[in-house]
């Protein structure tokens, strides 16, 4: 099964409208909270990050790819889930301002990269938190977002 994702933001509207654009997908949401807030709700099991924000995780970029790193116990007694999420390198010559490309690769991976960490047996990631600054879609109209991410994770493979 493929995992939630929850996206929060601070604005009103936004989430307002995001929330309207993924009426048709159950198991994506959007909530009015902070990054900090969003990353300690207790169903979340990952939270994505930058690059260069989960280098302490030992994030290192990979084209196309993202990759699921464990936090430590010190970082979950200080409010992060049990994993981060780390990526997306981009090609040389891709466009890191195109937010509709980003948005839908974005996604893609994530699911990609929970979907063979699911596989691979241990824990399960069934839950993974965004904010929307890390993702581009305060860059979008909300609307049009929402519909990138619902494409998104209606084409990756259960």
């Amino acid at each position: 099964m493929k995992p939630k994702l929850i996206f929060s933001d601070r604005d009103t509207e936004r989430v307002k409208l995001l929330q309207q654009g993924f009426e048709t997908h159950s198991r994506i949401t959007a909530r009015l909270l902070s990054a900090h807030e969003v990353r300690r709700l207790p169903n979340l099991d990952a939270f994505y990050l930058s690059i260069m924000a989960a280098e302490r995780w030992g994030a290192r970029p990979i084209v196309h790819e993202v990759q699921v790193l464990r936090t430590t116990p010190k970082d979950q007694s200080e409010g992060w889930p049990a994993f981060v999420i780390a990526g997306l390198a981009l090609r040389e010559g891709e466009d890191p301002f195109d937010a509709r490309f980003g948005l839908s690769l974005l996604i893609r991976a994530v699911l990609k990269a929970v979907k063979n960490f699911n596989v691979e047996g241990g824990d399960t990631i069934s839950g993974v938190g965004f904010e929307s600054s890390w993702t581009g879609i305060d860059r979008l109209p909300a609307l049009e977002a929402a519909q990138i991410i619902c494409a998104a994770y209606d084409d990756a493979p259960e």
